[in-house]
């Protein structure tokens, strides 16, 4: 995942495919994000945490 204005990797353990979203757990955190742009479910402006492309092709391979 990366976190904006500056990128900062973090790993994340994951929980659930579904159809629309992807479910991850970071630390304590329980995390959704949406399937098709990557992007952090209920997270607003173009600076939120979101899936790299590549890597959310390999989570939905996995």
């Amino acid at each position: 995942m990366f976190e904006s204005p500056l990128a900062r990797v973090q790993f994340a353990r994951k929980i659930r495919v579904g159809k629309a979203m992807i479910r991850l757990k970071l630390g304590e955190q329980d995390l959704r994000f949406e399937l098709s742009s990557g992007e952090l479910v209920g997270a607003v402006g173009p600076l939120s945490t979101f899936i790299l492309p590549g890597a959310l092709e390999a989570l939905r391979a996995s």
